[in-house]
């Protein structure tokens, strides 16, 4: 536990694989546990601080829920449970999956045994009954491995459930993700209608289930797919609009008015510091000042169309700073530079977020993005 709290600034997640080969919570007695299950799972949200999110297997998820809440949840039902609340235990819930596309079902990586050994009928394992719990957790998902030749690990097909995944992070010293690096993004081959498999039942095409259309960004037109899914794994942060205060008195209110845009799979998970920082244009001198603005808020839209046309997924990026809260500031031409870090940052700039705009609205020694520019008088 000190050791998690210790490096919490540098923690992304936890996988909570502790029992079985490689902690993956299979073929071993106390691995097939319920109990033993529901016991490490309390550990780990006792001992890592509740900023950071736990990855499981869905099964696994399934045991400790029913365990701690009373409920009989299963693989049948498991999209019926409630999305949860922010601040309790099972919001701090993601998934690891290290057979993300390989096939339709894939029960044992998932923890069928701990449904079973807990005298449940685990259910049959339904792809996009899992999808939608694990979309409606909003937190990450974690793969490896697992890419196959079906219509989940094709491209465009990938795309489509990367944005259900809400997919944050792919071990790419696992698996062989060529099928992505050969697919030629372009708006012919992106925009293909996809069918996906009604059940497991359907294991060729043609497939009866739904048939979705996934969203071109012509930003990456005659690249590779792989270079597109590398940039939109997590969140991913587009400056809209920005407008600030021309100039403000010394001891007036700074504002600014603007939107941004999260083009990413995934929203931002860990509570983050959002802090303005006034640089001088004439001298060395920096002012910063906390805010109250909340980057988990800058939400990716639910259909995954990231263009910038798309003006209904721009969030507000909005803020009013009291002068007083940047300390004594001299007056003059400033920049007005957004940083956003960990609130526990032990190394100074080393995570902070870059906006992905284009130019050169990135300071690197401050860790911050150029948003406007202001005069103090």
């Amino acid at each position: 536990k000190p050791v998690f709290h210790e490096f919490e600034d540098i923690i992304m997640c936890v996988k909570t694989g502790m029992f079985g080969p490689w902690g993956e919570q299979h073929s071993s007695p106390m691995a097939e546990d319920p109990e033993a299950y529901r016991k490490v799972m309390d550990a780990y949200l006792d001992a890592v601080p509740d900023s950071r999110i736990l990855i499981a297997y869905s099964g696994g998820f399934l045991v400790w829920y029913n365990a701690t809440y009373g409920t009989t949840y299963n693989f049948d039902n498991m999209h019926e449970i409630p999305v949860p609340k922010k601040g309790t235990p099972e919001a701090r819930f993601g998934v690891f999956d290290d057979s993300y596309a390989n096939r339709y079902t894939q029960t044992e990586s998932k923890g069928r045994s701990l449904l079973t050994n807990s005298g449940l009928d685990a259910g049959t394992f339904d792809r996009y009954k899992a999808l939608t719990w694990i979309h409606n957790q909003n937190t990450m998902t974690q793969v490896e491995g697992g890419i196959g030749d079906n219509v989940h690990g094709n491209m465009p097909g990938a795309i489509l459930e990367a944005q259900l995944f809400r997919t944050t992070a792919a071990n790419m010293r696992h698996g062989n993700y060529s099928r992505w690096s050969n697919f030629n993004y372009n708006e012919a081959n992106v925009t293909k209608p996809v069918t996906f498999p009604a059940s497991g039942s359907e294991t060729n095409p043609p497939f009866t289930g739904p048939t979705k259309t996934a969203v071109f960004d012509p930003v990456y037109d005659g690249r590779n797919g792989l270079e597109y899914f590398r940039d939109r794994l997590g969140y991913r942060l587009v400056l809209r609009e920005a407008k600030a205060s021309g100039w403000v008195k010394q001891n007036g209110t700074l504002r600014f008015e603007g939107r941004i845009q999260n083009v990413g799979f995934g929203n931002v998970v860990n509570r983050k510091n959002v802090s303005v920082i006034l640089k001088s244009k004439t001298g060395s001198g920096t002012y910063t000042a906390l805010t109250n603005l909340d980057a988990r808020d800058w939400l990716a839209d639910e259909n995954g169309n990231g263009r910038p046309d798309n003006t209904a997924a721009w969030r507000d990026l909005k803020f009013s700073v009291a002068m007083s809260e940047f300390g004594s500031v001299p007056t003059g031409d400033y920049g007005i530079y957004l940083k956003i870090n960990d609130p526990k940052e032990q190394s100074a700039n080393r995570r902070c977020i870059r906006f992905a705009n284009k130019g050169n609205s990135w300071d690197a020694d401050l860790g911050a993005n150029l948003i406007g520019s202001t005069t103090v008088k």
